[in-house]
């Protein structure tokens, strides 16, 4: 079942985050990446505040609505430009009304440049995530593969990786997990499939985030380098 409201969430007076899915999306799979926002938000203390907006349908004009957005970086082979759809919530009018960072949820197949598909991609405060590849997957693993990506890709909006230690260069910056496993590795390497390396992923310590992100997040906030 897609979405058939416009919000899905008690409307609040300027919130710093806007979370919104394209039609195709399933009720279900996006309640679970709000969960996960909200579970990442609280392990880093984050202030920010949420409006979940669903699928939204305001008008047919440019930016009017949630699948707008999609049709408007569809390529000629079926797939969604995640670049140019970052882009999009980077200059849509309503960051002039309002400034805030995006979370947009779709479940189209998403690419980015030099890449096959991607199933998640930030920048720049803006965050992109596709449900279309883990159909397939039982609900477990299907809850926990889309819990872990969706908190992954909200690490890098708060600021994961930047520092030297513990961290490497692979497609972006990441942990490198030395202190225990860590939602901000990256989790597509050596060959392993991301699939499965999310599905057997155990992070034995009661936070997501190892130490050494822990310490990066309180000091982005200390020297107030990113908007929490």
């Amino acid at each position: 079942m897609s979405f058939t409201i416009k919000t899905i969430s008690t409307p609040i007076d300027k919130p710093d985050l806007y979370i919104s899915a394209s039609s195709d999306v399933e009720a279900s799979d996006y309640q679970i990446i709000l969960d996960a926002i909200r579970r990442i938000s609280n392990e880093v203390k984050s202030k920010l505040r949420h409006q979940s907006f669903g699928a939204f349908n305001y008008s047919n004009e440019e930016y009017g609505s949630a699948d707008w957005y999609i049709e408007h970086c569809r390529l000629s082979n079926g797939q969604v430009d995640a670049e140019k759809l970052l882009g999009l919530f980077r200059e849509e009018p309503y960051q002039t009304k309002a400034p805030h960072k995006d979370v947009f949820i779709t479940d189209q197949d998403l690419t980015f440049p030099s890449t096959h598909f991607v199933f998640g991609a930030s920048n720049c405060g803006n965050m992109v995530l596709s449900t279309h590849r883990f159909k397939d997957l039982e609900s477990r693993q299907k809850q926990k593969v889309l819990q872990l990506l969706s908190a992954h890709e909200m690490g890098h909006i708060f600021g994961l990786v930047t520092r030297a230690n513990n961290a490497h260069e692979a497609l972006g910056r990441h942990c490198l997990g030395e202190k225990g496993a860590c939602l901000m590795e990256q989790m597509n390497v050596r060959g392993c499939k991301t699939i499965e390396r999310l599905s057997n992923l155990v992070i034995p310590h009661r936070n997501w985030l190892c130490e050494d992100c822990q310490r990066e997040i309180a000091q982005h906030r200390t020297k107030a380098e990113i908007t929490f």
